[in-house]
Protein backbone atom coordinates (compact mmCIF):
# COMPACT_ATOMS: atom_id res chain seq x y z
CA UNK A 1 0.00 0.00 0.00
CA UNK A 2 1.06 3.62 -0.69
CA UNK A 3 2.14 5.43 2.15
CA UNK A 4 0.61 8.50 1.69
CA UNK A 5 -2.58 6.21 1.68
CA UNK A 6 -1.91 4.45 4.54
CA UNK A 7 -1.19 7.76 6.53
CA UNK A 8 -4.77 9.29 5.35
CA UNK A 9 -6.14 6.16 7.18
CA UNK A 10 -4.45 6.27 10.35
CA UNK A 11 -6.90 8.81 12.36
CA UNK A 12 -9.78 6.84 10.81
CA UNK A 13 -8.43 3.58 12.62
CA UNK A 14 -7.36 5.41 15.75
CA UNK A 15 -11.89 6.18 16.01
CA UNK A 16 -12.52 2.56 15.78
CA UNK A 17 -13.33 0.31 18.76
CA UNK A 18 -10.79 -2.06 19.42
CA UNK A 19 -12.72 -5.01 18.09
CA UNK A 20 -13.09 -3.38 15.02
CA UNK A 21 -9.30 -3.06 14.90
CA UNK A 22 -8.81 -6.66 15.27
CA UNK A 23 -10.88 -7.76 12.43
CA UNK A 24 -9.58 -4.98 9.99
CA UNK A 25 -5.90 -5.60 11.14
CA UNK A 26 -6.31 -9.43 10.15
CA UNK A 27 -7.73 -8.43 6.84
CA UNK A 28 -5.15 -6.78 5.83
CA UNK A 29 -2.20 -8.74 7.18
CA UNK A 30 -4.32 -11.34 4.65
CA UNK A 31 -3.68 -8.64 2.24
CA UNK A 32 -0.43 -7.91 2.02
CA UNK A 33 0.41 -11.32 2.00
CA UNK A 34 -1.62 -11.75 -0.93
CA UNK A 35 -0.25 -8.91 -2.42
CA UNK A 36 3.52 -9.82 -1.74
CA UNK A 37 2.43 -13.45 -3.20
CA UNK A 38 1.46 -11.69 -6.52
CA UNK A 39 3.09 -7.93 -7.56
CA UNK A 40 6.62 -8.59 -7.95
CA UNK A 41 9.13 -6.18 -6.52
CA UNK A 42 10.39 -3.46 -9.10
CA UNK A 43 14.50 -4.19 -9.57
CA UNK A 44 16.72 -2.14 -8.66
CA UNK A 45 20.77 -1.50 -8.79
CA UNK A 46 23.01 -0.14 -6.83
CA UNK A 47 25.47 0.45 -10.47
CA UNK A 48 26.24 -0.35 -13.59
CA UNK A 49 27.67 -3.61 -13.30
CA UNK A 50 25.31 -4.86 -10.77
CA UNK A 51 23.25 -3.94 -13.85
CA UNK A 52 25.23 -5.02 -16.57
CA UNK A 53 25.72 -8.80 -14.11
CA UNK A 54 22.46 -9.25 -13.99
CA UNK A 55 21.36 -9.12 -17.18
CA UNK A 56 24.79 -11.59 -18.01
CA UNK A 57 23.48 -14.30 -15.34
CA UNK A 58 19.70 -13.80 -16.38
CA UNK A 59 20.29 -14.15 -19.99
CA UNK A 60 23.50 -16.61 -20.35
CA UNK A 61 23.36 -17.92 -24.02
CA UNK A 62 21.16 -16.46 -27.28
CA UNK A 63 18.10 -19.55 -28.10
CA UNK A 64 19.12 -22.44 -29.32
CA UNK A 65 20.16 -22.33 -33.32
CA UNK A 66 21.42 -18.61 -33.23
CA UNK A 67 25.04 -17.11 -33.28
CA UNK A 68 25.72 -13.86 -33.72
CA UNK A 69 29.46 -12.14 -34.80
CA UNK A 70 30.24 -7.77 -34.45
CA UNK A 71 33.41 -6.05 -35.59
CA UNK A 72 34.24 -2.67 -35.48
CA UNK A 73 35.65 -0.25 -37.69
CA UNK A 74 36.33 3.25 -38.55
CA UNK A 75 35.23 5.56 -41.45
CA UNK A 76 35.15 9.42 -42.41
CA UNK A 77 32.43 10.65 -43.31
CA UNK A 78 32.14 12.11 -46.81
CA UNK A 79 29.49 14.33 -45.57
CA UNK A 80 31.13 15.82 -42.99
CA UNK A 81 34.82 15.14 -43.57
CA UNK A 82 35.90 17.72 -40.45
CA UNK A 83 34.56 15.31 -38.27
CA UNK A 84 37.27 13.35 -38.66
CA UNK A 85 37.37 9.10 -38.11
CA UNK A 86 34.33 7.89 -36.85
CA UNK A 87 33.73 4.61 -35.47
CA UNK A 88 31.31 2.34 -36.13
CA UNK A 89 30.15 -1.91 -35.49
CA UNK A 90 28.63 -3.82 -38.00
CA UNK A 91 26.88 -6.92 -36.38
CA UNK A 92 25.54 -10.07 -37.80
CA UNK A 93 22.91 -12.53 -36.50
CA UNK A 94 22.74 -15.52 -37.71
CA UNK A 95 20.20 -18.20 -37.81
CA UNK A 96 19.98 -21.55 -39.21
CA UNK A 97 19.49 -21.39 -42.90
CA UNK A 98 16.09 -20.12 -44.49
CA UNK A 99 14.61 -19.77 -40.70
CA UNK A 100 11.03 -18.37 -40.59
CA UNK A 101 10.69 -14.86 -39.62
CA UNK A 102 8.08 -11.74 -39.31
CA UNK A 103 8.48 -8.03 -39.28
CA UNK A 104 7.19 -4.70 -38.39
CA UNK A 105 8.70 -1.56 -40.10
CA UNK A 106 7.99 2.58 -39.43
CA UNK A 107 5.12 3.79 -41.43
CA UNK A 108 6.80 6.98 -42.25
CA UNK A 109 7.03 7.19 -45.77
CA UNK A 110 10.10 9.08 -45.94
CA UNK A 111 12.12 5.67 -44.74
CA UNK A 112 15.46 4.46 -44.70
CA UNK A 113 16.73 1.95 -47.55
CA UNK A 114 16.87 -0.80 -45.00
CA UNK A 115 12.78 -0.50 -44.59
CA UNK A 116 12.48 0.10 -48.76
CA UNK A 117 15.03 -3.35 -49.11
CA UNK A 118 12.74 -5.21 -46.13
CA UNK A 119 9.66 -4.06 -48.42
CA UNK A 120 10.72 -5.05 -51.75
CA UNK A 121 12.08 -8.63 -50.48
CA UNK A 122 9.87 -11.45 -52.71
CA UNK A 123 9.06 -15.16 -52.09
CA UNK A 124 8.60 -16.80 -48.56
CA UNK A 125 9.58 -15.27 -45.18
CA UNK A 126 12.67 -17.49 -45.06
CA UNK A 127 15.82 -15.49 -43.42
CA UNK A 128 19.19 -16.81 -43.11
CA UNK A 129 20.78 -13.76 -41.70
CA UNK A 130 20.39 -10.11 -40.37
CA UNK A 131 22.90 -7.43 -40.97
CA UNK A 132 22.74 -4.44 -38.79
CA UNK A 133 25.19 -0.81 -38.37
CA UNK A 134 25.13 2.29 -36.00
CA UNK A 135 26.23 5.32 -36.37
CA UNK A 136 24.57 5.66 -40.07
CA UNK A 137 21.04 5.10 -40.19
CA UNK A 138 21.44 4.89 -44.46
CA UNK A 139 18.21 7.31 -44.71
CA UNK A 140 18.20 9.10 -48.49
CA UNK A 141 21.88 9.49 -49.10
CA UNK A 142 23.60 11.35 -52.05
CA UNK A 143 24.41 7.98 -52.84
CA UNK A 144 21.91 4.56 -53.38
CA UNK A 145 21.21 3.19 -50.14
CA UNK A 146 19.69 0.50 -51.77
CA UNK A 147 22.64 -0.47 -54.27
CA UNK A 148 25.03 -0.03 -50.63
CA UNK A 149 22.73 -2.67 -48.98
CA UNK A 150 23.10 -5.05 -52.36
CA UNK A 151 26.95 -4.74 -52.01
CA UNK A 152 26.72 -5.53 -48.10
CA UNK A 153 24.23 -8.92 -48.98
CA UNK A 154 26.58 -10.31 -51.78
CA UNK A 155 29.81 -10.07 -49.47
CA UNK A 156 27.46 -12.06 -45.91
CA UNK A 157 26.60 -14.67 -48.22
CA UNK A 158 29.64 -15.23 -49.28
CA UNK A 159 31.50 -14.65 -46.26
CA UNK A 160 28.70 -16.66 -44.19
CA UNK A 161 27.51 -19.35 -46.58
CA UNK A 162 24.44 -18.56 -47.04
CA UNK A 163 22.91 -18.37 -51.09
CA UNK A 164 19.49 -18.66 -49.65
CA UNK A 165 16.81 -17.24 -47.22
CA UNK A 166 16.45 -13.32 -47.23
CA UNK A 167 19.46 -11.02 -45.56
CA UNK A 168 17.63 -8.76 -43.43
CA UNK A 169 19.38 -4.99 -43.12
CA UNK A 170 19.33 -2.97 -40.14
CA UNK A 171 21.13 1.15 -39.68
CA UNK A 172 20.50 3.05 -37.04
CA UNK A 173 22.42 6.56 -36.22
CA UNK A 174 22.56 9.45 -38.68
CA UNK A 175 20.20 10.36 -41.14
CA UNK A 176 21.64 11.74 -44.45
CA UNK A 177 24.72 10.09 -44.20
CA UNK A 178 26.05 7.68 -47.02
CA UNK A 179 27.45 3.79 -45.52
CA UNK A 180 31.18 3.63 -45.86
CA UNK A 181 31.00 0.80 -47.74
CA UNK A 182 34.19 -0.18 -48.55
CA UNK A 183 35.84 -0.58 -45.18
CA UNK A 184 32.20 -2.35 -44.32
CA UNK A 185 32.91 -4.97 -46.85
CA UNK A 186 36.67 -5.32 -45.76
CA UNK A 187 34.86 -6.20 -42.07
CA UNK A 188 32.03 -8.55 -43.31
CA UNK A 189 35.38 -10.74 -44.95
CA UNK A 190 37.00 -11.51 -41.17
CA UNK A 191 33.26 -11.13 -39.35
CA UNK A 192 32.67 -15.29 -39.14
CA UNK A 193 35.88 -15.99 -37.44
CA UNK A 194 35.10 -13.54 -34.75
CA UNK A 195 33.69 -15.25 -31.62
CA UNK A 196 29.86 -16.39 -31.23
CA UNK A 197 28.58 -13.11 -28.93
CA UNK A 198 26.37 -13.10 -25.89
CA UNK A 199 23.20 -12.09 -25.86
CA UNK A 200 24.68 -8.98 -23.49
CA UNK A 201 27.54 -8.11 -26.29
CA UNK A 202 24.90 -8.73 -29.19
CA UNK A 203 22.46 -6.05 -27.17
CA UNK A 204 25.62 -3.73 -26.91
CA UNK A 205 27.00 -3.74 -29.96
CA UNK A 206 23.85 -1.75 -31.83
CA UNK A 207 23.47 0.96 -29.94
CA UNK A 208 24.06 4.54 -30.71
CA UNK A 209 22.91 7.22 -28.16
CA UNK A 210 21.85 4.66 -25.21
CA UNK A 211 22.81 4.53 -22.51
CA UNK A 212 22.67 1.02 -21.63
CA UNK A 213 21.76 -2.16 -23.37
CA UNK A 214 18.62 -3.56 -23.33
CA UNK A 215 17.42 -7.12 -22.86
CA UNK A 216 14.59 -8.68 -21.73
CA UNK A 217 14.07 -12.77 -22.05
CA UNK A 218 11.07 -15.62 -21.17
CA UNK A 219 11.37 -19.37 -21.39
CA UNK A 220 11.31 -19.13 -25.19
CA UNK A 221 12.11 -15.75 -26.36
CA UNK A 222 14.91 -13.35 -26.33
CA UNK A 223 14.50 -9.88 -27.28
CA UNK A 224 17.21 -6.90 -27.38
CA UNK A 225 16.33 -3.62 -28.25
CA UNK A 226 18.21 -0.13 -29.19
CA UNK A 227 16.69 3.23 -29.07
CA UNK A 228 16.86 6.41 -27.51
CA UNK A 229 15.48 9.23 -29.38
CA UNK A 230 12.91 9.36 -32.38
CA UNK A 231 10.90 7.34 -30.16
CA UNK A 232 7.20 7.42 -31.42
CA UNK A 233 6.68 3.67 -32.81
CA UNK A 234 3.73 3.86 -35.65
CA UNK A 235 5.57 0.95 -35.40
CA UNK A 236 9.00 2.61 -35.67
CA UNK A 237 11.59 4.29 -33.67
CA UNK A 238 13.60 1.47 -32.89
CA UNK A 239 15.45 -1.50 -33.58
CA UNK A 240 14.37 -4.64 -31.99
CA UNK A 241 15.41 -7.98 -32.75
CA UNK A 242 13.61 -11.34 -30.82
CA UNK A 243 14.73 -14.49 -31.18
CA UNK A 244 13.13 -18.18 -30.43
CA UNK A 245 14.07 -21.73 -30.45
CA UNK A 246 10.55 -22.48 -30.91
CA UNK A 247 8.47 -22.50 -33.95
CA UNK A 248 4.72 -21.45 -33.93
CA UNK A 249 1.62 -20.63 -36.63
CA UNK A 250 0.86 -16.89 -37.61
CA UNK A 251 4.14 -15.80 -36.53
CA UNK A 252 3.49 -12.43 -38.84
CA UNK A 253 -0.26 -11.93 -37.30
CA UNK A 254 1.09 -12.51 -33.54
CA UNK A 255 3.91 -10.26 -33.71
CA UNK A 256 1.99 -7.64 -35.34
CA UNK A 257 -1.11 -7.99 -32.90
CA UNK A 258 2.23 -7.98 -29.97
CA UNK A 259 3.58 -4.96 -31.60
CA UNK A 260 0.18 -2.67 -31.32
CA UNK A 261 -0.39 -3.57 -27.89
CA UNK A 262 3.14 -2.86 -26.62
CA UNK A 263 5.71 -0.84 -28.91
CA UNK A 264 2.75 1.21 -30.22
CA UNK A 265 2.18 2.58 -26.65
CA UNK A 266 5.49 3.98 -25.82
CA UNK A 267 6.82 7.64 -26.50
CA UNK A 268 9.87 9.79 -25.59
CA UNK A 269 9.66 12.55 -28.13
CA UNK A 270 7.22 12.34 -30.45
CA UNK A 271 8.89 11.84 -33.21
CA UNK A 272 8.47 8.70 -35.78
CA UNK A 273 11.78 7.28 -36.89
CA UNK A 274 12.28 6.72 -41.15
CA UNK A 275 14.23 3.47 -40.06
CA UNK A 276 13.56 1.26 -37.60
CA UNK A 277 11.66 -2.36 -36.68
CA UNK A 278 10.82 -5.16 -35.11
CA UNK A 279 12.16 -8.26 -36.35
CA UNK A 280 10.69 -11.93 -35.25
CA UNK A 281 13.17 -15.08 -36.61
CA UNK A 282 12.20 -18.53 -35.25
CA UNK A 283 15.14 -21.30 -35.06
CA UNK A 284 12.57 -23.76 -35.04
CA UNK A 285 15.15 -26.31 -33.24
CA UNK A 286 13.24 -26.86 -30.06
CA UNK A 287 9.78 -28.01 -31.28
CA UNK A 288 6.52 -26.40 -31.58
CA UNK A 289 4.60 -24.03 -29.42
CA UNK A 290 0.94 -23.05 -29.64
CA UNK A 291 -0.03 -19.66 -31.04
CA UNK A 292 -2.04 -18.92 -27.78
CA UNK A 293 1.02 -19.47 -25.53
CA UNK A 294 3.86 -17.95 -27.78
CA UNK A 295 1.66 -14.73 -28.22
CA UNK A 296 1.08 -14.26 -24.35
CA UNK A 297 5.08 -14.62 -23.81
CA UNK A 298 6.03 -12.49 -26.67
CA UNK A 299 3.61 -9.73 -24.92
CA UNK A 300 5.40 -10.26 -21.77
CA UNK A 301 8.53 -9.84 -23.43
CA UNK A 302 7.88 -7.03 -25.54
CA UNK A 303 6.08 -5.17 -22.80
CA UNK A 304 8.78 -5.05 -20.64
CA UNK A 305 11.69 -4.01 -23.42
CA UNK A 306 9.37 -1.43 -24.83
CA UNK A 307 9.57 0.64 -21.49
CA UNK A 308 13.30 -0.23 -20.87
CA UNK A 309 13.58 1.67 -24.47
CA UNK A 310 11.19 4.90 -23.22
CA UNK A 311 13.25 4.33 -19.40
CA UNK A 312 16.88 4.43 -21.92
CA UNK A 313 15.42 7.87 -23.58
CA UNK A 314 18.12 10.29 -24.12
CA UNK A 315 18.14 12.35 -21.09
CA UNK A 316 15.10 10.78 -19.91
CA UNK A 317 14.86 11.40 -15.82
CA UNK A 318 11.67 10.02 -14.92
CA UNK A 319 9.47 7.51 -17.08
CA UNK A 320 5.56 8.37 -16.79
CA UNK A 321 3.20 5.82 -16.87
CA UNK A 322 -0.61 6.99 -18.13
CA UNK A 323 -3.59 4.83 -17.85
CA UNK A 324 -6.55 5.30 -19.39
CA UNK A 325 -10.28 4.09 -18.45
CA UNK A 326 -13.97 4.29 -19.24
CA UNK A 327 -13.12 6.34 -22.33
CA UNK A 328 -16.16 7.18 -24.43
CA UNK A 329 -14.71 6.24 -27.27
CA UNK A 330 -11.93 3.08 -28.84
CA UNK A 331 -9.48 2.09 -27.25
CA UNK A 332 -6.83 3.36 -30.05
CA UNK A 333 -8.84 6.88 -29.76
CA UNK A 334 -8.34 6.59 -26.14
CA UNK A 335 -4.06 5.59 -26.54
CA UNK A 336 -4.50 8.70 -28.65
CA UNK A 337 -5.10 10.67 -25.97
CA UNK A 338 -2.79 9.18 -23.57
CA UNK A 339 0.39 9.78 -25.94
CA UNK A 340 -1.14 13.49 -26.15
CA UNK A 341 -0.73 13.92 -22.23
CA UNK A 342 2.17 12.12 -21.94
CA UNK A 343 4.16 13.92 -25.05
CA UNK A 344 3.16 17.75 -23.69
CA UNK A 345 6.16 19.64 -23.12
CA UNK A 346 4.93 21.24 -20.50
CA UNK A 347 3.49 18.26 -18.51
CA UNK A 348 6.94 16.25 -19.08
CA UNK A 349 9.21 19.51 -18.24
CA UNK A 350 6.99 19.37 -14.92
CA UNK A 351 7.38 16.01 -13.86
CA UNK A 352 11.50 16.32 -15.03
CA UNK A 353 11.10 19.18 -12.29
CA UNK A 354 8.99 16.98 -9.59
CA UNK A 355 6.37 19.30 -9.80
CA UNK A 356 3.01 17.90 -9.47
CA UNK A 357 1.41 20.76 -11.72
CA UNK A 358 -1.72 18.95 -12.67
CA UNK A 359 -3.35 21.86 -14.20
CA UNK A 360 -0.95 21.29 -16.75
CA UNK A 361 -2.06 17.52 -17.12
CA UNK A 362 -6.13 18.93 -17.12
CA UNK A 363 -5.46 21.10 -19.41
CA UNK A 364 -4.20 18.97 -22.02
CA UNK A 365 -7.40 16.09 -21.69
CA UNK A 366 -9.64 19.00 -21.78
CA UNK A 367 -7.99 20.30 -24.80
CA UNK A 368 -7.66 17.26 -26.06
CA UNK A 369 -10.86 15.99 -25.98
CA UNK A 370 -12.53 19.24 -26.76
CA UNK A 371 -10.46 18.94 -30.51
CA UNK A 372 -11.68 15.39 -30.86
CA UNK A 373 -15.52 16.09 -29.96
CA UNK A 374 -15.52 13.70 -26.45
CA UNK A 375 -16.81 14.31 -23.52
CA UNK A 376 -15.27 14.61 -19.87
CA UNK A 377 -17.59 13.10 -18.25
CA UNK A 378 -17.16 12.06 -15.03
CA UNK A 379 -13.47 12.79 -15.05
CA UNK A 380 -11.27 12.10 -12.32
CA UNK A 381 -7.60 11.49 -12.23
CA UNK A 382 -4.57 10.06 -9.79
CA UNK A 383 -1.43 10.58 -9.64
CA UNK A 384 1.08 8.29 -7.39
CA UNK A 385 -2.71 6.55 -6.27
CA UNK A 386 -3.44 10.12 -5.16
CA UNK A 387 -6.40 11.78 -6.13
CA UNK A 388 -6.17 14.63 -7.61
CA UNK A 389 -9.16 15.23 -10.06
CA UNK A 390 -12.95 15.25 -9.03
CA UNK A 391 -16.40 16.44 -9.28
CA UNK A 392 -15.26 18.93 -11.98
CA UNK A 393 -12.56 20.43 -9.52
CA UNK A 394 -8.98 19.72 -8.43
CA UNK A 395 -8.18 18.09 -5.00
CA UNK A 396 -4.77 19.46 -4.17
CA UNK A 397 -3.69 21.22 -0.44
CA UNK A 398 -0.38 22.15 0.17
CA UNK A 399 0.14 18.49 1.83
CA UNK A 400 -0.95 16.73 -1.36
CA UNK A 401 1.60 18.99 -3.70
CA UNK A 402 4.67 18.37 -1.27
CA UNK A 403 3.90 14.46 -0.75
CA UNK A 404 3.36 14.25 -4.58
CA UNK A 405 6.51 15.93 -5.20
CA UNK A 406 8.27 13.97 -3.10
CA UNK A 407 7.08 10.65 -4.99
CA UNK A 408 8.32 11.85 -8.33
CA UNK A 409 11.53 12.55 -6.59
CA UNK A 410 11.70 8.94 -5.81
CA UNK A 411 10.73 8.02 -9.15
CA UNK A 412 13.71 9.60 -11.12
CA UNK A 413 17.00 8.85 -11.99
CA UNK A 414 20.40 10.32 -11.35
CA UNK A 415 21.31 12.67 -14.13
CA UNK A 416 23.80 10.98 -16.65
CA UNK A 417 23.60 7.45 -15.02
CA UNK A 418 24.53 4.72 -17.42
CA UNK A 419 22.39 1.75 -16.17
CA UNK A 420 19.29 1.21 -15.15
CA UNK A 421 18.62 2.07 -11.73
CA UNK A 422 15.27 0.67 -10.96
CA UNK A 423 11.73 0.27 -12.87
CA UNK A 424 9.83 2.84 -10.76
CA UNK A 425 7.54 4.61 -12.86
CA UNK A 426 5.41 8.11 -11.97
CA UNK A 427 1.78 6.89 -12.28
CA UNK A 428 -0.90 9.08 -13.50
CA UNK A 429 -4.58 7.65 -14.13
CA UNK A 430 -7.32 9.64 -15.77
CA UNK A 431 -11.00 7.98 -15.61
CA UNK A 432 -13.87 8.72 -16.99
CA UNK A 433 -17.58 7.20 -16.46
CA UNK A 434 -19.61 5.96 -19.12
CA UNK A 435 -17.50 4.34 -21.97
CA UNK A 436 -15.40 1.18 -22.37
CA UNK A 437 -12.08 2.47 -24.01
CA UNK A 438 -8.95 2.39 -22.58
CA UNK A 439 -5.35 2.32 -22.73
CA UNK A 440 -1.78 2.38 -20.91
CA UNK A 441 1.35 4.64 -22.25
CA UNK A 442 4.79 4.87 -21.14
CA UNK A 443 6.87 8.04 -21.96
CA UNK A 444 9.28 10.35 -20.40
CA UNK A 445 9.97 13.71 -19.05
CA UNK A 446 11.92 16.24 -20.93
CA UNK A 447 15.27 17.26 -19.74
CA UNK A 448 17.99 19.46 -20.37
CA UNK A 449 20.21 16.73 -20.80
CA UNK A 450 17.90 15.56 -23.92
CA UNK A 451 18.52 19.16 -25.69
CA UNK A 452 22.30 18.93 -24.97
CA UNK A 453 22.38 15.05 -26.15
CA UNK A 454 20.34 15.95 -29.30
CA UNK A 455 21.88 19.32 -30.16
CA UNK A 456 25.54 17.57 -29.99
CA UNK A 457 24.39 14.62 -31.79
CA UNK A 458 26.01 14.73 -35.13
CA UNK A 459 29.38 16.34 -32.76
Amino acid sequence: MDNRVFTRLIPIIVAMPSSHVMKLALMLNLLFSALALSTPTPATYSSKSAYLSHLSKTNPTLPAGFTAHTSSLTFVPVEAPTLGELPMKLTAIIPPKDSEYAYVLTKNVLCGAPITYIKEMKGERLTSGIIINNKISNVLPSGNGLDSISSLESQFRESFNTPTGHIIPGSTGVIGWSLPVPSMLTSLKTLPQTLSLSPLELASSILTTDRYPKIRSSKNILALGKGAGMIEPNMGTMLVYILTDKKTKNMQSILKSVVDRTFNCITVDGDESTSDQVVLVSSGVSGEISEKDFEKELEGVCKELSRDIVRNGEGTGHIINVKIEGFEGEDEEARELGKAVVNSPLFKTAVAGNDPNVGRVAAKVGSWCGKNNFPCTGLRMTLGGVEIFKNGSFQMDAKKEEELSEYMEECGFGEKVDYMEHEREVELEIIFEGGEGKAEVWGSDLTKEYVAVNADYRS
